[in-house]
């Protein structure tokens, strides 16, 4: 389904193929597979897929007409030394192991304050009970 179009005396083709999000978390998963295969976990091909994204979005931004993705910030991402820690960075301010820490204060704070309560409500019975 390639169409010859004549632009400024040049042939070039243009596809009528569109990705959709379903395709390209298939591709993907793929290259995330074969990143995984080996003891230590790289980002090669991930890394890849995301050049050959940011590749044919310049050159056929057509084929992307159905989604919104920034494939050069998830390039950017993807090649900093740890992505995670990237993307915790961007999303809450902190790295992956700072956000972990600070969920546990919270979580610790939570069960802290329920026990608390437990202790009020038990003296408060207590009391009920004595009077």
């Amino acid at each position: 389904m390639i169409r010859n179009l004549t632009m400024k005396g040049h042939m070039t083709k243009q596809s009528h193929f569109n990705y959709d999000k379903d395709m390209l978390y298939a591709e993907f998963n793929q290259a995330k597979d074969k990143d995984t295969k080996g003891k230590k976990e790289k980002y090669d091909n991930r890394i890849q897929f995301f050049k050959d994204h940011v590749a044919l979005k310049r050159t056929n931004p057509e084929v992307y007409s159905n989604i919104d993705i920034n494939f050069d910030n998830l390039l950017m991402a993807w090649q900093a030394p740890d992505p995670r820690d990237y993307f915790y960075k961007r999303v809450f301010g902190m790295s992956f192991a700072e956000k972990q820490a600070s969920d546990k204060r919270e979580i610790d704070q939570e069960v802290a304050q329920d026990r608390q309560k437990k202790m009020r409500k038990k003296e408060t019975l207590e009391e009920v009970q004595l009077a």
